[in-house]
């Protein structure tokens, strides 16, 4: 814990440069490899007719990575400033979030416990909560979101000093990490790597990655329409909540000495590819989830990637796209290094018997 106290470091440097005080307010971790890669898919392009990239957001780090690792960096590090011993992270059985909170919390000596909630069971929801178990971290288990405040409350007072991550890390704190993000892209741009996108296709949950790409874009002269697919229900995923949080961390970025632009990228919601449900695969999602990996070899997760997939391929067969346009792939289906005592398939006995049971219900199709 004190070792890794003292690895706390300075934020991004393209992060800095912008927002000048924020090394001397906010502790920041090194957990990514940055900037991650962009690359051309050439083989969907050509079957589109559209210049097509993707962001490789799936290969920030060596073990596990995933746009979630941008946010915990400046979490983890002011939790372990704060001298917290835990971490309570919220999300859903297969959450990617819990997946990356419960392995950098234990690289960091954090002990990691996660309120999770039902979704529907895919085999890369079963294998992510098992993950979790192996790496450590408390599971418990929420069957309802009407007993979200109850079981999170009972998660609090389990932990020993423990630090709250909410769905997704999406904090104004933990979105400046995806501020990083654009600023990153719009270096990418700058250093010639890609084209200016014309748009941004990504999926939106908790809208910290959509909201932070507003504010780093901005902060990075790119004007792209970010097209933002939400794959929750429109209550909680919505152009009002992510521009209020985009505004709150414009706020936050002007706080800390940054010049960010009053008129932001445009940003679109669409909802007509979420699937009536959480995590509900959809036969959209599936056949974008099969192009991408028989055409460029990526790996689309159903529950974000493959409806934000969709969403691009429906308006690029339409007529309704001209390139350039940037997927950003936000998944890593890599299994981090697990204990070694403790083997992947052996983990689920670990888990509360009601999050068995609700792996026993049968796997949706993925």
């Amino acid at each position: 814990m004190d070792e890794a106290a003292r690895a706390l470091t300075r934020p991004p440097e393209a992060l800095l440069q912008r927002l000048p005080r924020l090394a001397d307010e906010v502790p920041w971790l090194p957990l990514g490899a940055w900037p991650t890669p962009v690359e051309r898919l050439l083989r969907l392009g050509a079957e589109l007719g559209l210049e097509l990239w993707v962001k490789r957001e799936d290969r920030c780090g060596p073990a596990y990575g995933g746009n979630k690792v941008r946010n915990l960096e400046p979490l983890l590090a002011q939790a372990l400033r704060r001298g917290c011993r835990s971490v309570v992270v919220v999300g859903g059985v297969g959450s990617n979030q819990v997946v990356a909170t419960a392995y950098y919390a234990r690289e960091l000596g954090l002990a990691a416990h996660a309120v999770v909630v039902p979704q529907p069971v895919t085999p890369n929801v079963a294998r992510n909560v098992s993950r979790a178990a192996a790496l450590g971290a408390t599971i418990w288990p929420c069957p309802s979101s009407v007993l979200l405040p109850l079981t999170l409350l009972r998660a609090w007072r389990g932990a020993e000093r423990p630090f709250l991550i909410g769905p997704g890390g999406s904090s104004v704190r933990g979105s400046l990490g995806t501020v990083a993000a654009g600023l990153e892209l719009g270096a990418q741009v700058a250093r010639g790597e890609l084209p200016p996108p014309s748009r941004i296709y990504l999926p939106l949950g908790s809208s910290g990655t959509a909201a932070g790409l507003l504010v780093g874009l901005g902060l990075a002269g790119l004007r792209p329409e970010l097209v933002a697919v939400a794959v929750v229900h429109r209550l909680l995923a919505n152009g009002l909540r992510t521009r209020r949080l985009a505004r709150a961390l414009g706020r936050e970025a002007r706080r800390l000495g940054g010049e960010v632009p009053r008129r932001l990228p445009s940003l679109t919601v669409l909802h007509g590819f979420y699937g009536g449900g959480y995590g509900r695969v959809t036969p959209a999602g599936l056949d974008a989830q099969r192009q991408l990996l028989e055409l460029e070899g990526l790996t689309l997760d159903t529950t974000y990637g493959a409806k934000a997939m969709a969403a691009l391929l429906g308006h690029a067969r339409s007529g309704a796209l001209h390139g350039p346009v940037l997927f950003w792939h936000t998944y890593d289906g890599r299994t981090p290094a697990l204990p070694s005592n403790l083997p992947e398939e052996k983990a689920r006995s670990l888990l509360p018997p009601r999050v068995q049971a609700w792996l026993a219900a049968g796997p949706a199709r993925e």
